[in-house]
């Protein structure tokens, strides 16, 4: 039935060209900014994915990060570590040649010299070197990272947690201990050197390991096993053995003290060796964390690529498809104006 107060085929055509509009807006969109997700009318359940993957990769990508500064503190650690096992071995050869028959104290004396310079380099080095703000070797602890025991006290055994993440158990964590390098964390209370005035005493072999405040060099008693040096005795007690003196360092001063330090140095050197062994352990642990960290990113990247990123094949055909139906929507609108012209025959 001809009629002039609706035009169906006009709206039909308009609705049409609007949807087409919306498609090819999209399509553009899409095109121009390589995703085919940018608001969430877009792909609701899709965007939640991408956003969590890309939260995760985000996450692993500044683990990874972290890795590779663990990686990079383990190796400084341990290249001032491989210093200090150099000038073990020659306070080692001091020892022997102290501890024979065929030198006088006065040369014993002179050799002491150098071993003293030698210890006080060690404990320098200790108490000193730092890694981006942090005596590590001193197992102290300024800027708050986990120390083992609860209190803010500083605590010779460090505990770095490298890889601690929310909403992940605990035995996922990273947690790599540095021991005490400072030779005083080895104190023996009953040993002592022997002097012109005093018979050495090898004490009774059961040496405590120490915390040191590196601030205030005072001795807090731990008994964790925190020293770098294993069993070894590289600090006496003199002082609580007279009571007037005070508690000083092994020396070569003496024959019985060059023999005394000679063992000691043996142990100290082997402990060394093991602290140095667990840190390639650790660096090899760490190298693999990080390959596998890495992969996990990128899967997870490959995840939300593939939900977020454009296919540029599907947009640019749907991009033509919606041009050539904007074309022939115009067209049958055109048409559909044009058709009402009829009627006005009728009227003629």
């Amino acid at each position: 039935m001809p009629v002039v107060n609706t035009n169906i085929s006009a709206r039909l055509s308009i609705n049409a060209m609007r949807a087409n509009e919306i498609a090819q807006n999209k399509a553009m969109g899409h095109l121009a900014t390589a995703k085919r997700i940018n608001s969430v009318s877009d792909d609701a359940v899709g965007l939640k994915i991408t956003q969590n993957a890309l939260m995760s990769v985000g996450e692993l990508q500044r683990l990874s990060r972290n890795i590779m500064d663990a990686i990079s503190m383990i190796e400084t650690i341990d290249g001032y570590a491989a210093s200090i096992a150099a000038s073990l071995q020659r306070m080692r050869e001091l020892a022997v040649q102290s501890a024979t028959g065929t030198y006088t104290d006065s040369d014993r004396q002179a050799l002491d010299q150098e071993f003293g310079q030698l210890w006080s380099e060690i404990q320098n080095s200790a108490r000193g070197d730092k890694w981006n703000g942090k005596y590590a070797m001193a197992g102290f602890n300024p800027t708050g990272l986990a120390a083992e025991g609860s209190s803010n006290r500083t605590n010779a055994l460090w505990l770095l947690n490298i890889d601690k993440r929310v909403n992940t158990i605990k035995d996922s964590h990273r947690l790599l201990t540095v021991k005490n390098f400072d030779p005083q964390s080895t104190f023996e209370q009953t040993a002592q050197m022997q002097t012109d005035a005093r018979a050495f005493n090898a004490g009774t072999g059961q040496n405590k390991n120490f915390a040191i405040n590196v601030f205030a060099p005072d001795l807090i008693l731990n008994t964790q096993g925190t020293s770098v040096y294993g069993s070894a005795v590289l600090y006496v007690g003199n002082g609580a053995a007279e009571g007037n003196a005070t508690n000083t360092r092994i020396d070569i001063a003496k024959q019985a003290n060059a023999s005394f330090s000679m063992t000691q140095i043996d142990a100290a050197i082997e402990g060394l060796s093991q602290e140095r062994s667990k840190y390639g352990a650790y660096i090899s642990m760490l190298e693999n964390h990080f390959s596998n960290i890495t992969n996990r990113a990128i899967n997870q990247d490959t995840t939300r690529s593939k939900i977020e990123d454009t296919s540029y094949s599907e947009e640019t055909a749907e991009l033509s498809k919606t041009q050539i139906v904007a074309q022939a929507s115009t067209a049958m609108l055109a048409q559909a104006n044009q058709s009402k012209q009829t009627i006005l025959a009728l009227l003629q």
